[in-house]
């Protein structure tokens, strides 16, 4: 009995190699087993590339190295890919590398835009200061001036005005009680019987008077 089990055993461990040996027949060289669900039983290693029934080692070139898939390669930072080459990226004076894929390798520094293949720095005129846009300019006027040309001019405020942080054209506006008219700031003729309104550049009638032309009149 403990024979039949015996040879049994051998039977089975001889089946189980022969199989694992034809699988391995199977698996080209920088191979190994795999399945994908589509019938295929390898894939190639790291650093290879299927090409038919072989695997092909991936040429990396100078200043490149494989990607963490392994299956294709990149080139080192600070050098851009050129066919099947990598070159170095000429970065220009006052310039840094960039990683960003909008860029072409490199940004300029700040108080720098780029022009062509160079950094040229930004003439901020009097009374400005750099902007954080890369468009434009890249500078603006401070607080009381105005961008005119290449220059920033004082806002002039009339009497009874102040400056406006509103973006409004003129640069300021008039006081609670004061309204515009002419480019200037005019006392608000405020009638009997009635105050300033909400926004303090008009008026409205007391209760329990009505607005007519006049001014205020009774109901």
């Amino acid at each position: 009995m403990r024979y039949q089990t015996l040879m049994t055993a051998l039977v089975v461990l001889s089946v189980i190699a022969a199989a694992s040996t034809a699988l391995a027949g199977d698996i080209p060289a920088d191979a190994y087993a795999s399945t994908d669900g589509y019938g295929k039983k390898w894939k190639c290693s790291y650093g290879f590339i299927e090409n038919g029934d072989a695997c092909l080692a991936i040429h990396v070139p100078p200043n490149a190295h494989l990607r963490a898939s392994g299956e294709r390669w990149q080139c080192d930072r600070g050098y851009r890919k050129t066919a099947d080459s990598c070159t170095a990226i000429a970065v220009p004076a006052h310039g840094h590398l960039s990683d960003s894929s909008y860029t072409d390798g490199w940004v300029c520094e700040r108080g720098y835009r780029a022009v062509n293949d160079a950094c040229v720095e930004i003439v901020v005129p009097a009374n400005g200061y750099l902007s954080d846009s890369d468009y434009g300019s890249g500078w603006v006027c401070k607080r009381g001036y105005f961008a005119d040309g290449n220059a920033c001019v004082a806002i002039k405020v009339p009497e009874h005005a102040y400056l406006d942080d509103a973006g409004r054209s003129t640069g300021w506006v008039c006081e609670r009680g004061y309204k515009l008219k002419d480019n200037t700031c005019i006392a608000i003729d405020v009638p009997k019987n009635a105050h300033l309104d909400y926004s303090g550049n008009g008026w409205e009638c007391n209760q329990p008077y009505l607005q007519t032309v006049e001014g205020c009149a009774l109901r």
